[in-house]
């Protein structure tokens, strides 16, 4: 499966199952956003995920930090 160009939104995505689909999209070929309640650590691991990868901090019971995960996901991947 090859996703070059594409642009994927995790939620979940600082560890576990999101992190390990995170890993494998990105040697896929896609570019990543990972969500995830606890911020800093999504940040990390989009930095572990190399250049080109980005987080954000979101609260899916909230649709104000619904509407902000969706922004950054549009700022940073287009």
């Amino acid at each position: 499966m090859r996703l070059d160009g594409k642009r994927v939104l995790i939620t979940g995505g600082a560890g576990g199952i999101g992190g390990a689909i995170a890993r494998r999209y990105v040697v896929a070929g896609a570019r990543i956003m990972l969500a995830d309640l606890n911020g800093e650590r999504a940040a990390e691991s989009a930095r572990a995920l190399g250049e080109g990868h980005f987080a954000t901090e979101v609260d899916v019971s909230s649709l104000d930090s619904v509407n902000r995960m969706v922004a950054d996901a549009e700022r940073d991947l287009g």
